[in-house]
């Protein structure tokens, strides 16, 4: 009799990407004479297959449903091996194979899985991800996301193999009555349809991670339950930006905090730390579409001050050790906010903080949190409350997500009509341009954006790029 499973062959586990793989291959007779190679996430689910081929090849050959009754000499010595080994726990009652294998399922390894509690699981991830060349913000946010999550559920009481992707759908929801939900205790996000499905995906994508490792490299689940979990849909917001006003009341607030930032140590009795400023981390952000990210990457030896007056930058797109560059050219008016802050090297953007930045937007008139005000190095800070006032008050309106990227392209696209342009110099294609970054402005408005210019210096004096002169100087 030429069963099928006499010809095939199991190969594995083999590598394939981060998972490991089993391969069943080798010559079948039925139904035709043929070459068969076919991969399997386990051993188990491959001789499934293979035992699968033989019943069919059975049926086939007896012309209905066949049964296989008799066993080899090696599995009749198994079974009463078992028998033994069953007749020696002491029971009130006989232990039936069921119960023995349902014992060992709950207790200890099956099908190659390991029993893990979640915070255990949860600290091997978080070392691997430490080693992964990925950027500390997106490190600390994803760990934070997983702790909150490891402490709802009390990860040192929970295994991972407990969870399915249920548990997973409703808690990225906000469903789960009887646990803290990811966003309970948020700050502004108490009413949770208030959520951005942007914040859920951040969420999912976490957790995501999470669960894969758990599969693939701990083996603590025996299913992919995320695949079962689609990520939530994506937030398409109209794009925004700000208008020449609030360009010019954000940039002038930046100039406002470098100068209190000099005074400080007078007031406070400490220092920020030395060479503190932001006006250049605003202005290259508002005036050459330079992400903040990309902005704290840059070094003033990254800068070429060309005898003409044109500078130019290299910005490296993907962090330290990335290969995606781009060269660009400085807008006249960025220039002019960030010369006085030049220097030969040295970081362009020092000791950056979140506070710093949400200090500058709060003394523009948008709205933060308390803290930006009444906590600094060392005590309260007399001078910048006073030019903030209230931060949480309710009639301020909130800065706009990466508002000053999206400025500053809105704003270069009515000098420079060409999409693939400006698309080159921002770093990105013509369609997210369009989708995500380009909102409506007036030819009038974007004048008066370029002519956004420090105290006492003219645009006349110092626009000499062709375009943008002769874009200036027309009459809408």
């Amino acid at each position: 009799m030429n069963l099928p499973s006499k010809n095939l062959k199991i190969d594995g586990p083999q590598l394939s990407g981060l998972k490991e793989i089993f391969i069943v291959k080798g010559t079948v007779h039925y139904p035709e004479k043929s070459y068969l190679r076919k991969r399997f996430d386990s051993r188990m689910s491959a001789q499934n297959y293979v035992t699968e081929l033989d019943r069919t090849y059975l049926n086939s050959i007896g012309g209905g449903e066949t049964r296989q009754t008799k066993i080899s000499f090696e599995q009749e010595e198994e079974y009463h091996l078992a028998r033994e080994i069953l007749n020696q726990v002491k029971s009130d009652r006989p232990i039936s194979f069921v119960e023995a294998v349902s014992f060992y399922a709950q207790n200890y390894q099956v099908g190659g899985y390991k029993k893990m509690k979640l915070s255990e699981a949860l600290e091997k991830y978080i070392d691997e991800l430490s080693k992964r060349t990925v950027t500390k913000e997106y490190v600390k946010s994803t760990i934070n996301r997983l702790r909150r999550f490891c402490d709802a559920w009390k990860g040192d009481k929970i295994y991972v193999s407990d969870f399915d992707h249920h548990d997973i759908k409703s808690w990225i929801r906000s469903e789960k009555g009887d646990k803290r939900t990811p966003w309970s205790f948020e700050r502004g996000l108490r009413n949770k349809k208030g959520i951005s499905q942007t914040e859920r995906r951040n969420e999912w994508a976490a957790l995501s991670g999470f669960f894969k490792f758990a599969y693939v490299d701990l083996e603590a689940i025996p299913t992919k339950i995320f695949e079962k979990v689609s990520p939530p849909p994506k937030d398409h917001p109209r794009p925004q930006a700000y208008t020449h006003e609030e360009a010019r009341r954000i940039i002038e607030s930046a100039a406002k905090y470098d100068e209190l930032i000099k005074k400080s140590p007078a007031r406070t009795g400490r220092k920020l730390p030395e060479g503190t400023v932001v006006v250049p981390y605003f202005a290259l952000g508002l005036f050459s579409a330079i992400r903040p990210e990309e902005v704290r990457r840059l070094d003033w030896s990254d800068f070429a001050w060309n005898e003409s007056g044109k500078v130019e930058v290299t910005i490296n797109a993907k962090g330290k050790g990335g290969s995606t560059f781009r060269t660009i050219t400085l807008p006249e008016t960025c220039v002019e906010w960030i010369k006085p802050y030049r220097q030969d090297s040295g970081p362009v953007a020092p000791h950056y903080s979140i506070k710093n930045t949400q200090r500058v937007y709060a003394i523009a008139g948008y709205r933060g949190w308390r803290g930006v005000v009444t906590r600094n190095a060392s005590s309260a800070w007399p001078e910048l409350a006073e030019l903030i006032g209230d931060p949480t008050a309710e009639d301020k309106g909130k800065p706009i997500h990466d508002g000053l990227r999206h400025t500053a392209v809105t704003f270069r696209l009515k000098v420079i009509e060409d999409d693939r342009k400006v698309g080159l110099w921002a770093g990105h294609s013509p369609q997210v341009q369009h989708s995500h970054y380009k909102a409506l402005a007036t030819e009038g408005q974007a004048q008066a954006f370029w002519k956004i210019l420090p105290e006492g210096v003219d645009w006349r004096d110092v626009i000499k790029e062709k375009e943008t002169r002769e874009f200036l100087e027309k009459t809408f």
